[in-house]
């Protein structure tokens, strides 16, 4: 439980996260930015202000993991 309260306090930014953890957060990111994009196709006749909304928090939720995937990538380069 301590290990998913870090992951989540560190994929937030709350926390610094070693190389390892921030892979992992990001990969964990990369699988729960699905929540907010597969109920688009459960939902055909939502309003547009739902379908926008979840598409935005889709795009962050990618963004922030891409950027922490990208920061470990040029870390374990760098070595």
């Amino acid at each position: 439980m301590k290990r998913v309260i870090l992951l989540i306090n560190g994929f937030a930014g709350m926390t610094k996260l070693t190389d390892k953890d921030r892979k992992n957060a990001a990969e964990w990111g990369f699988l729960v930015s699905t929540v907010f994009i597969i109920p688009l196709f459960f939902l055909p006749h939502a309003s547009e202000l739902i379908k926008i909304g979840l598409q935005l928090l889709w795009g962050a939720c990618v963004s922030r993991a891409a950027f922490m995937a990208n920061d470990s990538w040029k870390k374990n380069k760098s070595l």
